[in-house]
């Protein structure tokens, strides 16, 4: 499953050059972006060093904290922050290169499984192709440098749909437990995977899985799933005293995602002929919640935040419902996918650069996708890539879209666009090769 024991040995030199080069980028950028924190540790303004203060906190006290280290949060995940706070125990308070390197070589290992990915929907040459599209993309470099959730996930993610293609391929109770371990994980980090197996159902009716199969493995998976994250879920039980399965968190993305084009200046006049105030201080009261402690209170506040956007919906978007339903679907799709995840100029690289590279990466895919069905190759494996990519994109309509949400199923287009360059490069090498020898 995870062996290359029968590859050739071209095949294995390639692939280790191929790692070689994405670690060699790594650390390059590493020394060349030496200061990649987004926040300042004074004034702990972004994501980056909540987290590391969140790390600080969990070692120190073992309270799970993150807006603030008073009060006990149910903001994010706790994933990052255990993680960080291993390396903190380690390393010290500061473990930032350390982490670094870390998530350089877990970027390492997703290229290894991207390659056995396409391996398996393809042939041995497109996971090769594959593998090398994702060692040079800006955004993989670019990952490995900050302290987000990014770098784990998304291992963590590819390696879900490479032991999934296995399980439903093999049928294994074993790889179908792993599967729900991976996931299990995975949610720890980024809640929106909780539901991926949605993909996987649609698979087992492609492959003809049995209504007794289909509960079977099902069952197991939601049953390790359940018992990875209980802990999470009686914590919040015990310090919020109400069911939280997972966050509370989706109430800002949710009202910024409201605003076409994100504009909130273009429709200051809508907002200025609603009462928010009042319309949520009341809806506040039936909940048994007072607005003025959103200050302090992070449930409240994201009440606040979605009970904003649920008035926009009822009072702005009923108004001019062709307009909204073209944003949020063309629009915020285009927002998901119209650039990398790279927020600096990698090794001094214009953006007009690294964007091209994203562009030419998805238009490569959807190439592939195309070819695909023109040679007719497609297989369940291939509509799994498929419809990873539609989850992912449709997941996260409802709220604020942005590169950074896609980064993780970047390497569906890459599994595309690697099986359209490596057949197309064999056969013009082979009509070449069959010329010369004529």
């Amino acid at each position: 499953m995870f062996s290359i024991k029968h590859e050739s040995r071209f095949t294995k030199i390639t692939l280790g050059i191929i790692l070689a080069l994405f670690l060699g980028l790594c650390f390059a950028s590493f020394t060349y972006h030496s200061d990649t924190l987004l926040g300042s540790l004074e004034k702990m303004d972004n994501d980056d060093v909540k987290y590391l203060r969140s790390a600080w906190t969990f070692l120190d006290t073992g309270k799970l904290t993150y807006q603030s280290p008073e009060n006990k949060t149910v903001f994010i995940m706790p994933g990052l922050t255990i993680l960080l706070s291993g390396f903190c125990a380690v390393f010290g308070r500061l473990p930032i290169i350390q982490f670094k390197i870390f998530q350089a070589i877990l970027g390492a290992c997703s290229i290894y499984i991207i390659f056995l990915a396409g391996r398996k929907m393809y042939s041995s040459g497109a996971g090769l192709a594959a593998a090398f599209l994702a060692a040079i993309y800006s955004a993989a470099v670019y990952v490995t440098n900050l302290i987000l959730t990014e770098a784990v996930f998304a291992f963590l993610f590819v390696l879900l749909f490479y032991v999934s293609f296995e399980a439903v391929d093999r049928k294994s109770m074993k790889l179908y437990l792993w599967g729900g371990v991976v996931l299990g994980l995975a949610t720890l980090f980024r809640p929106t995977v909780l539901l991926y197996p949605v993909a996987i159902f649609v698979i087992w009716f492609i492959k003809k899985y049995k209504a007794a199969e289909m509960l079977k493995y099902g069952s197991a998976v939601v049953g390790v799933v359940i018992l990875i994250l209980s802990p999470w879920m009686v914590r919040n039980y015990v310090v919020f005293d109400r069911f939280i399965p997972l966050t509370i968190s989706s109430g800002n993305p949710f009202a910024q995602g409201t605003y076409i084009d994100y504009d909130q200046e273009a429709e200051v006049e809508n907002d200025r002929s609603i009462d928010y105030v009042g319309i949520i201080t009341k809806r506040a009261a039936e909940k048994g919640m007072d607005i003025n402690d959103a200050a302090n209170d992070e449930i409240v506040l994201d009440f606040v935040e979605k009970q904003r956007g649920i008035i926009r919906v009822e009072q702005v978007m009923t108004e001019e419902p062709l307009r909204y339903i073209k944003w949020y679907t063309i629009g915020k799709t285009a927002e998901n996918w119209s650039r990398p995840f790279l927020w600096i100029n990698l090794f001094g690289t214009e953006f007009k650069l690294t964007n091209n590279q994203h562009t030419a990466y998805l238009i490569l895919g959807f190439i592939g996708i195309l070819y695909t069905f023109l040679r007719k190759r497609q297989n369940p494996f291939f509509y799994m890539a498929l419809l990873t990519i539609l989850y992912f994109n449709t997941v996260y309509l409802p709220f604020y879209c942005f590169s950074r949400y896609m980064y993780p199923v970047m390497f569906c287009w890459m599994l595309f666009a690697g099986f359209l360059l490596y057949d197309i490069f064999t056969h013009i090498f082979g009509r070449i090769r069959k010329g010369a020898g004529a």
